[in-house]
């Protein structure tokens, strides 16, 4: 009988020894997988991290870009518009400036377009009659003896001031008018000009 017994609990041993031994493994095996689940997914949020990280970089990178570039086109169409300005000013100038000269250059000035004007009237085979405007500083009569006297000069008849808040002065014939005051001068001279001095003030950009 006691022998019975001591069998017994050899067995019995044994298994609890097999059972602990099997659970000692599970539990190995178990906590290996889990490390290694546990790894994995720490490795993918890393690599998540950074994807987001280098996404939100290149945003930012693309945010900053386009702000530099917005705020440059800007300051060089802030600048063109000053340019612009500018020569407009410059050719208003001229227009002041021309209303402003002393009596003899002002003859000399619009003498010698009177004589191109008293040209082309002539040609259009009528009587030229010539006025002068309200900001012109001489008469007529002063103008057109102030031009060389040829043949067309000598045809053209003292008109006298009409309403044109301008120097200078017009020759009509017939229904034809040459225009010879200073702003309309000067705008044919802006037409000419202004892609030179465009390209002088621009030259930097």
């Amino acid at each position: 009988m006691g022998k019975s017994v001591n069998s017994i609990d050899t067995i019995k041993n044994k298994i609890i020894a097999e059972a602990r031994e099997y659970e000692n493994s599970v539990v190995a095996s178990a906590q290996k997988e889990a490390a290694e689940t546990a790894s994995l997914y720490e490795k993918k949020a890393q690599e998540a991290k950074d994807r987001i990280l280098c996404a939100a970089k290149q945003n930012a990178d693309g945010i900053i870009s386009s702000a530099e570039s917005s705020q440059n086109m800007r300051a060089r169409n802030s600048l063109l518009a000053v340019k612009v300005e500018l020569i407009d000013a410059a050719y208003e100038k001229a227009v002041d400036m021309i209303a402003k000269l002393s009596r003899d250059e002002y003859l000399s000035l619009f003498a010698a377009y009177l004589e191109k004007a008293a040209q082309s009237a002539a040609l259009c085979e009528g009587n030229a009659t010539i006025f002068v405007g309200k900001k012109s500083p001489v008469s007529c009569a002063e103008l057109i003896a102030a031009a060389k006297q040829t043949e067309a000069v000598k045809a053209v008849v003292d008109g006298g001031k009409n309403d044109r808040d301008d120097a200078g002065f017009c020759l009509v014939v017939g229904d034809i008018t040459l225009d010879c005051f200073a702003k309309t001068i000067v705008s044919s001279i802006k037409n000419d000009t202004q892609t030179g001095v465009a390209k002088l003030l621009f030259a930097q950009d």
